[in-house]
């Protein structure tokens, strides 16, 4: 369902002509709540080691693209072309997969 949604979201956008690139990992992220003074809502704030992936994945999508992980696109049948690239947050290449969207 997740990827039936990237590709959906991408369809749209180029139909609207809004450049967006959208990145796709499944991982453990934290989420938590900010509240300000009697306890009213600020902000939520969502962090980890897959929030930073997907965000950097995201980054390398051109507008219309879909980059997914290479954990994702392997749990998958995805037609998509690998690529390895070097994101700021990570030591090692992280193995990465451009999504064909139709």
């Amino acid at each position: 369902k997740a990827m039936a949604s990237a590709r959906d979201l991408a369809n749209a956008c180029k139909e609207v002509d809004i450049p967006v690139g959208i990145g796709v990992h499944s991982g453990e992220a934290y989420m938590c709540s900010v509240l300000a003074n009697k306890g009213t809502f600020r902000d939520v704030s969502v962090f980890g080691e897959a929030v930073n992936l997907v965000a950097r994945l995201s980054d390398h999508a051109a507008p219309g693209e879909v980059m997914a992980s290479d954990a994702f696109a392997s749990a998958g049948n995805f037609e998509s072309d690998e690529v390895h690239l070097q994101l700021k947050g990570f030591d090692a290449e992280v193995v990465a997969h451009k999504i064909i969207v139709s």
